[in-house]
This record gives C-alpha cells, sequence and structure tokens, in this order.
C-alpha cells in the first residue's frame, strides 16, 4: 500500500476517533518549541547585563528567566496532561472503531485464517507497538522540529557558515546511520508480530484450565511445555542480537553527535576571538547550534519513525478498508411466517468442496423442524445461511415470499433467537446475560423457571444480580455445563423473535434435564418457528416434520412416522441409537 495513501487514512480514522488529539498534539509542539528559544535568549541577555555591568538589569533578566522558565515549564507539564489524556481516549476510541469494524465484517473473514490474522496485527498495532500515538507523536514533533530548524538556520548562516555546514555534515551522517537502524527495527517488528502470536498461544495453552486434565493424562502438556522452553531460547537470543544493534548504532549516532558539538564550540569560540564578540554572543550562538543539532537529530528521527510507523499501521489501515457485512435492505420484517430454501447451493470461500447442492425446503409458522444428517452433511451451513452468515452461491432464500437481503439486517436479526452449540456467556450479571436490552419490563425469573434454573439462581446470595464468571470478580458464580446451555437457552427464549433456532439444545445437560427440556419443549417453543439440529433422533419425534441432509442435498422431509416406514438415512441412524439404548 502506498505511504500517501496510508497516511491519508490513517488522518482519517484518527479524526474519527478522537479529532480533538490533533489540536492538544499541536499546542503541545508549540509550547515546546518555544522552550527551545527560551533559555539561549535569556542567557545571553542576562550575560550582556553582567557585560554591561548593568545589575539592576541583569536582576531584572533573572526574575524574569524564572518566572517566564516557570511558566513554560507549567505549560509544558500541562500540556504533557492534556497529551497524556488524549492519548488513552485515543486508543479506547480506537478499540471501539476496531471492535465495531470487525462486528459488521462479513462472518467469512472470521473463518478465514488471514483475516483473524490481520485482526490480530492491527490489535498488536494498536496496543503493543502503540502506532498511534508514534504516528502522531513523531509527525508533530516533524512539525516541530522544521519549525525550530527554519529560525535558526538563517540565524547560523549569517553569523558563519562553516558552522552551518558542519552541521548539514553531521545530520548527512546521521541519516545513514538512523536508515540502517530503521531496517533492522523493521525487521524485528514484522518477526516480532509472529513471535509475539508464537508466545501468547503458548501461554494461554498452558495456563488454561481448560487443558488441565489433559495435561495429567498425557505427554502432549510436557511436550508443549518443552516446546515453549526452546521458543523462549530462541526469543532470547533474537532480543539479544537486537539489542547488540541498537545499542551500536546509538552509541555511533552519539558519537557523532558529541564530536559535531565540539566543533561546534570550536567554530563559535573562533569566531567571537576573531571579530572580537561579546561572550553573550558566544553563548546565543553555541546555544543555537546546539538546539540545531539537537533539533536535526530530532527530525532525522521523526523522519525515519514516522515512515517506519506508517508501515507498521498497514494492517490497520487493511482492515478498516475491508468490505463490511451484506448490503442492508430497505423492508422492516415484523414476523417470520413463512421460510424457503430454493434451490440453494453453497461451497465456503477459499474451498472448492461444495457443501450445499440446490437444497429446497419450505417452513411455515409453527412448525418444529429438526435437521439431521452425518458430520459435514452441512446442518449448520444452512442455519449460517439463513442468519445471513454467508450468501448463497446459487438459489435464494426467502422469508413471507421475499428475499432475506431485501429486509433491514437489524429488523432481520431481530426476529431469530440462537442457541449455538458453541455457545458463549459474558462475564456480567445473570440477568444481564439474558435481558433483551431493546425490550423493558421481562420478567427474568419466569425465563429461569422455564429451563428450571430459578431455584438455583434465587438459592445465590445477589440472586439475578450475581456476576457469571470470576474473570473478573472472585465473587462471581459458576455453573455446571448443563446449567450455562440452560441459561443460554433462557436468553434465546427471552428475546421476542418468531423463529428459534437450536443446535444440539441439550448437549450438555444431564438425562434428567434433557427429559424435562423435551417434556416442555412445546411451552418453550411458543407459538413461533423452531428449527434445532440435534444428534440425538429420539429427540426428532417432537419436530413436526424432519429435515434429512445426506452429502449437502434434501434426502427427505417427512414426518418421523414416515420416514420410519422409508428405507432411508434417517431410518438407519434411528435404528442404530435405538439399538444401542435397547
Amino acid at each position: 500500500m502506498a505511504l500517501g495513501r496510508i497516511l491519508i487514512k490513517f488522518i482519517r480514522i484518527a479524526d474519527q476517533a478522537y479529532r480533538k488529539i490533533f489540536a492538544v498534539v499541536l499546542l503541545r509542539c508549540v509550547i515546546y518549541a518555544a522552550s527551545a528559544f527560551y533559555i539561549a535568549m535569556f542567557v545571553s541577555a542576562i550575560i550582556r547585563c553582567l557585560e554591561a555591568q548593568e545589575f539592576k538589569e541583569g536582576l531584572t533578566g533573572i526574575a524574569v528567566f524564572i518566572l517566564a522558565g516557570t511558566g513554560i515549564y507549567l505549560l509544558k507539564r500541562a500540556s504533557d496532561y492534556l497529551y497524556e489524556i488524549s492519548q488513552e481516549c485515543m486508543k479506547e476510541r480506537l478499540d471501539h472503531i476496531v471492535f465495531d469494524k470487525i462486528s459488521r465484517m462479513p462472518y467469512e473473514y472470521l473463518e478465514n485464517p488471514y483475516y483473524l490474522d490481520l485482526v490480530k496485527r492491527a490489535k498488536f498495532c494498536i496496543k503493543d507497538e502503540n502506532c498511534i500515538d508514534s504516528i502522531l507523536r513523531r509527525g508533530f514533533g516533524l512539525i516541530q522540529n522544521v519549525f525550530v530548524l527554519f529560525s535558526i538556520s538563517g540565524l547560523l548562516i549569517r553569523f558563519d557558515i562553516t558552522v552551518f555546514m558542519l552541521l548539514l555534515a553531521a545530520a548527512a551522517l546521521n541519516i545513514i546511520f538512523y536508515m540502517i537502524f530503521v531496517h533492522i527495527e523493521k525487521d524485528f517488528f514484522e518477526k516480532s508480530v509472529e513471535i509475539d502470536r508464537k508466545y501468547m498461544y503458548y501461554m494461554d495453552t498452558l495456563l488454561s484450565k481448560e487443558y488441565g486434565k489433559d495435561y495429567r493424562f498425557y505427554t502432549v502438556g510436557k511436550l508443549l511445555l518443552q516446546k515453549f522452553g526452546q521458543f523462549s531460547d530462541k526469543l532470547t537470543v533474537y532480543f539479544d542480537w537486537y539489542q547488540k544493534k541498537v545499542i551500536l548504532i546509538q552509541g555511533i549516532v552519539e558519537a557523532v553527535k558529541y564530536i559535531a558539538m565540539t566543533g561546534i564550540y570550536f567554530s563559535v569560540f573562533h569566531k567571537t576571538i576573531k571579530l572580537k564578540l561579546a561572550l553573550s554572543s558566544f553563548t546565543f550562538y553555541a546555544s543555537l547550534g546546539i538546539t540545531f543539532l539537537n533539533s536535526i537529530s530530532e527530525c532525522i528521527e521523526n523522519v525515519m519513525r514516522f515512515y517506519m510507523f506508517l508501515k507498521y499501521a498497514e494492517p490497520m489501515i487493511e482492515l478498516m478498508e475491508l468490505k463490511e457485512d451484506i448490503s442492508d435492505g430497505t423492508l422492516d420484517l415484523k414476523e417470520i411466517q413463512t421460510l424457503e430454501f430454493k434451490n440453494v447451493t453453497f461451497t465456503y470461500p477459499h474451498s472448492t468442496n461444495m457443501v450445499l447442492r440446490d437444497v429446497s425446503f419450505t417452513i411455515r409458522k409453527g412448525q418444529k423442524i429438526s435437521i439431521v444428517g452425518l458430520n459435514g452433511a452441512g446442518k449448520t451451513t444452512i442455519v449460517k445461511l439463513l442468519c445471513r452468515l454467508y450468501q448463497p452461491d446459487k438459489g435464494e432464500i426467502l422469508v413471507n415470499g421475499c428475499p432475506i437481503n431485501t429486509y433491514r439486517y437489524s429488523s432481520y436479526i431481530a426476529q431469530i433467537s440462537t442457541l449455538f452449540q458453541d455457545f458463549r456467556l459474558f462475564a456480567v450479571s445473570i440477568e444481564e446475560n439474558i435481558m433483551d436490552t431493546r425490550h423493558t419490563g421481562q420478567d427474568i425469573m419466569e425465563m429461569l423457571r422455564k429451563v428450571n434454573l430459578k431455584d438455583k439462581v434465587e438459592s445465590l446470595p445477589q440472586g439475578v444480580k450475581s456476576i457469571y464468571s470470576k474473570v473478573y470478580d472472585e465473587d462471581g458464580i459458576e455453573f455446571s455445563g448443563g446449567e450455562e446451555q440452560k441459561l443460554a437457552l433462557a436468553r434465546m427464549l427471552n428475546k421476542q423473535s418468531s423463529l428459534k433456532i437450536l443446535d444440539e439444545p441439550t448437549s450438555a445437560m444431564d438425562p434428567y434435564a434433557e427429559s424435562e427440556f423435551y417434556q416442555t419443549f412445546d411451552e418453550l417453543a411458543g407459538e413461533g418457528m423452531v428449527i434445532y439440529i440435534s444428534h440425538r433422533m429420539s429427540s426428532s419425534v417432537l419436530a413436526d416434520r424432519i429435515l434429512v441432509i445426506e452429502n449437502g442435498m434434501v434426502a427427505d422431509f417427512d414426518t418421523h412416522e414416515r420416514l420410519l416406514e422409508k428405507k432411508g438415512r434417517y431410518r438407519e441412524l434411528f435404528n442404530i441409537q435405538a439399538e444401542h439404548y435397547n
């Protein structure tokens, strides 16, 4: 991506996140630039008063010097404070922007390793490398340096062109070494992203309680720990190499700087003696020369790092430029009365394996449909397409006779409740995990009663206000797998929708809880449309019709009784499970 394009996109993103930071950073640069002249001007003025034996004026100058210095110091601290606050606001708002972007990306990106890696690299750029702050600071620092350099250059050229040429020679050497440094740091950054991902994988895996039992029964835990140790050794060697290179280059740059400073003092001293100038002139021009040297070194560093951090920000820019979710429709969906798959064919992106082939079926309001089939048959894919997480390659999905993309996404999703097999609960209160913020006056306890969790929750010290999980609250409560599934089921039921989708809704429940679920299934489902996926064929008797998917195609779509009369896949699967139960 071209550097200019990255810069333009970055400015837009920064402006969107926190526009005030531009004014804050510019103010900070002006204050710091003004302080560069302050010492040289006042020290020279005081020495001039001493040379002329104007003691009263000299004392006045000292008083003004102290007061002005105090004022500039306070201004610098105030600008630092404003800058730190603005920087934190920028980071927080960028986090929100990135999260919002991810939530609006096509779902296919979230199952694509390249884009998952892109998200990690973008977050690494914002959090670990602090690119946003670095680009702003280096950019405005560069403006500050240019302002100081142009102001001082005219004075130094008029005083002595030799001094000015010496400074330019030192700048040229610094540019060469900084270019080497930037190249080393760029390589380090590219490798550090990969290193960071591997390091976090090892740490998260080794410290995760989810893997604790497997570590104790299998040797994979020790193997992983051994790999982590080998990785840490390589990491240490790499960091040692990097630090040695950095110290060497920084040492050379500092040596060049001090050699140039010696040349400046000598040249100014020689000029002062030759022209018999006042001591104040020596102090003033020597200070200007040192300020120029420091500013030009900072300018070179700011240019190099500005370029470097812009390149580092490229993953974030690429992420923000990704197309967002599918185009929104114009119709509002009030209720799902009919649902039709019409000759739907689908293949996952970056795959040649066709998952669904010419799938057609229709469901009407009040019907309860079970989708069955072998693993990989395409059951979950049907649900993903229905939820608009993917788009069919061919065919149409119709709701109430209209293609689903003609409805506004928000109104469409509002009519669908889901309980996926890999559902997630959040570290908030039980009540907040269940409630739907779009509706008020909800009876949370009634939902808990329906899923047989009411007594459990009422027995807790804080009831529905109890925080779920101990992630950040040591008093948080934890449920068993079956209880978690019930809580997720309560959340699904609490959403006032006309279509409910359940994927293995009783997989974590014990036989009693599962039996209670099936006994109250009609009450839980209500009058709306229900689709559920289950590998337990016995649960299919609750469905009005059963959709049998085989090799991505509809093998049959009929009632439980009629399917048992046919010699098909459903009867085969049902009899296999029934045999094991017997």
